[in-house]
Order: structure tokens, then sequence, then C-alpha cells
């Protein structure tokens, strides 16, 4: 049995647990042949043709829902790996801009429902997927592939600590006070903490009682968690934080090290109060439970020698694997094994001795592919690709990209002569079949182009970017069918604001107010905090230019009335609200909300004044935070 994984290849926590562990374990089963492949390797096409479950790990890549009904179509089954709650990412988590983008969450979305089964790591996350329509859900809890014995403590002072990346922040500046307050009034004891250097600012301690360390590698994480007397676990109540994995508890066990833990999902029904670990519930409850271990030797070792049995005992992945491997054989595989030829081409790659477990890494030419996505130079991207395609012609990757940027450099009828080879190599790619379209086009075959993509939408109803290109090339050729289409597409997609406002575009003046009304309200109070400004960008744009050529009217008031209410913090979207006003003569309400703007153009003037050309403080960012997620919270 062939078990393929897309993917990226990390160093960090969750590239080991969720990615690679499992499939090296799964290479040690026999008959078992486990192949990571980087998202750019040029065997990934023949991957995925031949694996007999393929694992898709989320890469912003469209063509991943066309490969799922390619392998369908072979009798193959594709299984997608969701394990974070993308939906609810803190504001300043670096993939937070890419993911406030609508089309990027509705990619995730397509794959829940799309792929033949859904794996995850808990069961919050398990519900949430079978509600946005996943077929079948599996919860492969994280599990550890070697658990040192316990060693015994090195006289130190009484440390407490806690390690994490930037997207913890807020959960440990809601804790710095009490944090900084406990070590102050109990001498002789000490702070650990190692995450980004930012997180300094949270404590102002005496160096010797504050020990602090850049996040490094996950073996440095784990030899930091050695110093600790106590490791704590603070999480704040938001749904991303509901989805995590409880991990943090298998690395402080497997260390030795007691730690005390939100009293939330990850940690309900795993760590049980006061025999594999302390459960807090507050701050307040923070406090007097350091109290209680600080003043309690015996229990703390009680815990550490508990919680190291529990995972010992139950959290190895040897132990834990056959369970995943079940779960996949339960899936009714039809297609035909892979080939043997395949396998043999697959031999160079294998990584472990005692494993059938092979690594498809990025190459140099991988590598020199990655510079290209972003499209900064299409004249030097085309030389690159075409130097790849030299040494290696079958490279899919590079043939594909390469449609785009001959498309992009105006250069259609090379693109065209693509299109034999990719359809041979990559039957299932969707992107290159967009471009052989858009060639047509540019070659002032419209009515070709046209029904070409309009056959795309229909064979692959749920691709966005296939939709973009339709609805463009629609209102650009001034196609009878724009209001037609553009009006099914936003049925199709009612959440997807920039698809939406490629659609709203081809309607006529009225019908698009009311479709942008229509978005505005299934928009409200749905924004997560962190996808708020680039909506209210995006949003905001669109109303604006909705009702810039429009006589003042019930219905432009009613939109920007709702626009306003919507994003109560648009300036520019009151002002345009009262004009609107003013100008049908409803001058009482107009001179109201023009009052309002004065004063809030007071305070902005007044910041500006005070912070000139500074963007926003990070601890600025993160009490608002705080305060959002527990509105009695006082930081």
């Amino acid at each position: 049995m062939l078990i393929g994984q897309i993917c990226d290849f990390g160093n960090d926590g969750d590239a080991h647990y969720r990615l690679h562990a499992p499939s090296m374990q799964l290479g040690k089963i026999p008959g078992i042949t486990a192949v990571d492949s980087h998202f750019l390797h040029p065997l990934l096409y023949k991957l995925i043709e031949h694996a007999d479950v393929l694992v898709l790990q989320f890469v912003n890549d469209w063509d991943l829902l066309s490969i799922c009904d390619y392998r369908r179509s072979l009798g193959k089954v594709t299984i997608f790996e969701a394990n974070d709650y993308f939906f609810d990412l803190q504001p300043w988590n670096p993939i937070a801009a890419n993911w406030s983008d609508r089309e990027t969450q509705e990619l995730y979305k397509k794959l829940l429902s799309h792929a033949d089964g859904v794996q995850t790591s808990t069961e919050f996350l398990a519900g949430k997927w079978h509600e946005m329509g996943a077929r079948k859900v599996a919860v492969f809890k994280n599990h550890l592939v070697q658990v040192p014995d316990l060693s015994p403590l090195p006289p130190r002072p009484f440390t407490i600590g806690w390690a994490g990346s930037p997207g913890h922040f807020a959960d440990l500046l809601h804790i710095a006070p009490t944090l900084q307050n406990w070590i102050a009034s109990h001498p002789g004891t000490r702070l650990a903490i190692m995450t980004n250097e930012l997180a300094k600012s949270f404590f102002h301690l005496p160096q010797e009682r504050f020990i602090f360390r850049n996040f490094g590698s996950l073996e440095q994480y784990l030899d930091f968690l050695k110093s600790l007397d106590v490791g704590l676990a603070p999480l704040l109540p938001t749904d991303y934080n509901r989805g995590r994995s409880d991990v943090k508890f298998l690395e402080y066990s497997s260390q030795g090290v007691p730690g005390i833990y939100q009293n939330l999902n990850p940690y309900q029904g795993i760590v049980r109060d006061g025999v594999h670990g302390i459960l807090f519930h507050s701050t307040k409850d923070l406090a007097s439970k350091l109290d209680l271990l600080y003043a309690d030797a015996n229990l703390r070792n009680r815990i550490r020698a508990n919680a190291h049995a529990f995972v010992h005992g139950n959290r190895i992945l040897a132990n834990n694997i056959q369970e995943r491997l079940a779960w996949y054989r339960s899936f009714e595989n039809k297609g035909l094994p892979a080939s043997q030829c395949f396998l043999v081409e697959l031999e160079p790659f294998k990584e472990l001795s005692d494993s059938n477990y092979c690594a498809l890494r990025a190459g140099e030419n991988e590598k020199q592919l990655l510079n290209c996505l972003p499209k900064n130079n299409v004249g030097e991207d085309v030389c690159l690709l075409q130097g790849i395609l030299q040494k290696q012609p079958d490279h899919v990757p590079a043939l594909i990209i390469l449609s785009q940027r001959l498309n992009d450099a105006k250069q259609s009828n090379q693109a065209l002569q693509l299109e034999p080879k990719l359809r041979e190599l990559a039957p299932y790619s969707v992107k290159w079949q967009m471009e052989i379209n858009r060639a047509l086009y540019l070659r002032d075959n419209t009515q070709a182009a046209v029904q070409g993509l309009r056959e795309l939408t229909r064979k692959h109803p749920g691709h966005v970017p296939t939709w973009k290109y339709y609805l463009r090339l629609l209102a650009i050729t001034k196609n009878s069918a724009s209001n037609e289409e553009a009006s099914a597409c936003l049925e199709a997609f009612p959440n997807c604001h920039p698809l939406a406002m490629i659609a709203i575009g081809a309607l006529s003046p009225r019908d698009k107010i009311l479709a942008l009304k229509k978005i505005l309200e299934r928009t409200r109070g749905k924004l997560a905090l962190f996808e708020y400004h680039h909506a209210l960008r995006l949003l905001r744009s669109a109303v604006m230019e909705c009702v810039k050529n429009q006589p003042p009217n019930a219905e432009t008031i009613s939109l920007l009335a709702t626009a306003c209410e919507v994003f109560p913090e648009s300036m520019l979207l009151k002002n345009q609200h009262a004009l609107h006003l003013q100008e049908t003569g409803q001058l009482e309400e107009a001179l109201e909300k023009f009052s309002q703007l004065a004063k809030t153009r007071e305070i902005q003037l007044l910041g500006t004044e005070e912070f000139p050309q500074e963007p926003m403080p990070y601890l600025w960012q993160f009490a608002s935070f705080i305060e959002k997620v527990l509105p009695q919270t006082k930081v």
C-alpha cells in the first residue's frame, strides 16, 4: 500500500507531530510505503496518480480540489488534514493576512467537503468540520515518538515557565500581571520564558529572576523544558484555542514537568486534575495553584511521575499508528495498485534504514520555482522556468507556472503549445486549463475562451479562480450572459468577498446595490477579529464605487446605512451616508452624523499628533484582543 502526503518540509512541532513522524512510522509497517512530497516536487504528479491514499496538507492551491476529483475517478482515496481552526486566528498571527482573504478560507472549506475524508487532532475540530460538510472525520491525537526516562530534578531555584509561538502572545500577556506579582512575592523563585523577543516587554523582573530564550527548534524547546519545575499552559477562550491539541501536556509530561493547564477543551478529559496536572480557571485561580505546587514538593513529584507514566503508556506513536492505517483501509479503494516502476523510482528517496519512508524534498529547481510564485519579473521568470524545463522536461509545476507567465508576457502562442504536454502529465490540473482559455482570448478567439471557461465552471463548480477568470472575461466582452452568470455565482459563493466583488461588477446599477446590501447583511456580526479590516477595505471600496455615480435615493441610503452598521469605525462610509441624507432633505439626521464625525476626527488628529507615522503598538493590539475575548478582563 502506497500512502502519499503533499506537504512542505518544516522543523516545527506541527511538522513533526502531524506530518513527518506519522509518515515515518507508517513506513515501518510491513507492506506500506509512505511518501512525503513537497508541493512543487517533479515526481508529485506521479504520486497523485499512484498513491492508494493521498493526504493533503493545506497549501493555497486550488488544484487540490481537482486532484480529489481526478483521484476519485481512478478509484483512489484522498484525505484532507485539518488540524487548526484558521477561521479564528489572532490578528497579529503571521498567516492572518493571507487567511483574512475569504478566498483562502473558501478553499479550505471546499477541501473539507470535497475530500473523501478529513483527519484532525481534536474532537472540537471534528465537530467543526462535520458542521462544514466533511464526509467522514477521524481524530488522530498527537503522539510522541519516544519518551525519555524520568530524570531526578537538579538543585536549583524554583522555576516556573512557558514557551510558545507569537500566536500565544495574548494568552501569555493575560497572565503576565499574575506571574509578575507571584514571582515578586516569592523570593528565590524564577520565571523562564521562551518565545519571540517581543514578549520580553511583558515582564519587569530582576535579571537574575527572569530567564528569556528566543524560540527555536523542537529540540531546543524540549531542552528548555528541562529547566522548569512547573510549566504553564494558559489559553484564552477563543475557538482557535479550543481547537488546539494537548501537545503541551505531552511535552511537559515527557520531560518530567508538572503543568498547570487552562481548563479549556485541549486539556479537559485528558489532564486529571491533581493527578496528571493542575487545571486552572482564572488568573486568580492560577495564583492559588502556583502557591499549591510551590508549597508541596511531594505533589509536584507525584504529578510529574503520573503524567510521565501516562504519556509513556498511552501516547507513543508506534503503539497508536495502526488506528490511522485501519481508517485508511476502511475506505473502498477500487484503484489499481501503485506500479512497480514508480516504487522503484522512489527507492533513492528512502531516508530511514528501518522504514519504507521516502521524502521528496524541494531541490534547487523547486527553490527557484518558489521565487517565481510572487511574479516579480515576468521576463526573468520565463527564462528561469524554461531553463528548469530544459533540464527536466516533465517538471509539471514548472510547466503550469510557465503557462501563466507566458500569458502574462503576452506570449500566448507559446502558452498554447504547452497544452499537449500538460494534458498528458497533469490532466487533473485546472490551473493550466484556465491559462489555455486565457491564451485563446489573447489570440482574439474570445468565443472559444468564453465557452472553455464556462465548461470549466460546470465541471469544477467550486473552483473560485475559474469563476474569477470567467466573470472578468464576460464583463470585458460585455457578454449577454454576464448578469445571469454573476447572479448564479453570488448564490454559489455567498461568503467569498473577493469573488462577490467581481460578480457584482457584471450587474446593473440597481441590482448591484441590492446584491451588495445582501452581502453586507450576511456579513454583519460574522467577521472574525483577524479578517475585519481586510473585509472593511474590500467592501467599503465596493460600496463607495456603487454609490459614486448614483443620485441619492432610498436604496443608496439604505445601502450606506447597512455598511455603517457593519463597519461603524469607517468615517468614509459615515460621511457618505450623511451626505446622501443631506441631499435628500433629511437635514437633522445628517447634522447629527456630521457632528459625530467631527468628534471622531478630533480624536484621530490628536492620536496622529502624539504618535506620528507609527503603527499601532503590539501591546495595544494584544490588550484590545484580550478585552474583546474577555470583556470583563482588566489588563
